[in-house]
């Protein structure tokens, strides 16, 4: 099965994708917040299988960065770190 990523998913477009996309592949909605990541995920999948039934083989999930590369400080363009 395909992964397919939208980064920034939350909003109209990443909806409309998702719920088009997902009854063949596993989509992973990206968001810069988490929770808000999460609530959307689970409310697209929710819709997707009202929609799709025992039809849909795909998957709806939020992206979660590795905790190896999670840093709780901000890089910016001139800092070297």
């Amino acid at each position: 099965m395909t992964k397919i990523a939208l980064l920034g998913g939350t909003g109209d477009m990443g909806e409309g994708l998702a719920l088009r996309w997902v009854k063949n592949h596993e989509i992973i909605i990206g968001s810069r917040e988490a929770q808000k990541g999460t609530r959307v995920a689970g409310e697209y999948l929710a819709k997707a299988r009202a929609f799709y039934g025992d039809a849909m083989k795909g998957t709806i999930k939020r992206y979660l960065e590795p905790r190896s590369r999670c840093s709780s400080r901000r890089h910016g363009p001139d800092d070297p770190s």
